[in-house]
């Protein structure tokens, strides 16, 4: 059975409609022949698990347009079940909060023996690595030049919800068409306090490259963590 989903759509400020999801739904099934989803591509893989592209496949039986959704799929290991099932309940219950046009969606979940699945939209066509490496002269005309404030704009929003992600980088930018969108919420943390440059988190992820300087130092960490590592995005991105 699909999962059960309570579907809007959004106008953004780029023109086309976006979906939106209400009343996340989550499912267990018990063998992967009840999973009602078909695997399309790979997209990525990661330390906890992988990305796919995957479509329903009710949608190829009625004939109507496929609506695709990323896949992340997570491995849960008996010995590290704890620690996983606590990032993966973090990471769902900070998307389920927002809506910002270049922040990922989450669609819905659902588990399958060890595996943990998170389905998301928009499917990116690559990262902003990837499209970096392919461009390394960003040109008169490249959507960089747009995408400044569109990350500017996303990251100020996590802010306002009071959620640092902690691990900007480009390898965790998206890009779909023209456009930009921040994902990957596993060490995303809620302040749960005012919003102030003196909010602080522990240190337990860090990628040195884009990392502030008390991160860099295992020094307890606030929101200017997360501005520090989107300046180093855009300098790479400038440059």
């Amino acid at each position: 059975m699909e999962l059960p989903l309570e579907t809007g759509t959004q106008t953004t400020r780029d023109g086309p409609e976006r979906q939106v999801f209400r009343n996340i739904q989550h499912e267990d099934y018990e063998s992967p022949r009840d999973v009602p989803y078909r695997h399309i591509d790979v997209l990525g893989n990661g330390h906890y698990g992988f990305v796919d592209e995957v479509e329903a496949k009710s949608q190829q039986a009625d004939g109507s347009t496929a609506v695709t959704y990323a896949r992340k799929t997570i491995l849960v290991q008996k010995a590290r079940s704890a620690e996983t099932t606590r990032r993966i309940r973090n990471e769902i219950d900070i998307m389920k909060r927002l809506d910002h046009e270049h922040v990922i969606r989450i669609a819905a979940t659902y588990t399958v023996g060890n595996r943990f699945a998170i389905l998301m939209q928009p499917v990116a066509t690559m990262n902003l690595a990837e499209y970096m490496d392919r461009h390394p002269k960003p040109a008169s005309d490249s959507p960089m030049r747009c995408w400044f404030g569109c990350l500017a704009s996303s990251l100020a929003y996590l802010h306002s919800e009071r959620i640092k992600h902690r691990d900007i980088k480009p390898a965790n930018i998206l890009i779909k068409g023209a456009t930009i969108i921040l994902t990957d919420f596993g060490i995303a943390h809620d302040v749960q306090d005012d919003l102030t440059s003196s909010t602080v988190g522990t240190v337990d992820s860090k990628t040195p490259m884009y990392c502030a300087p008390e991160v860099a130092d295992e020094k307890r960490r606030g929101r200017a963590a997360d501005i520090f590592s989107l300046g180093c995005v855009f300098l790479e991105m400038a440059t």
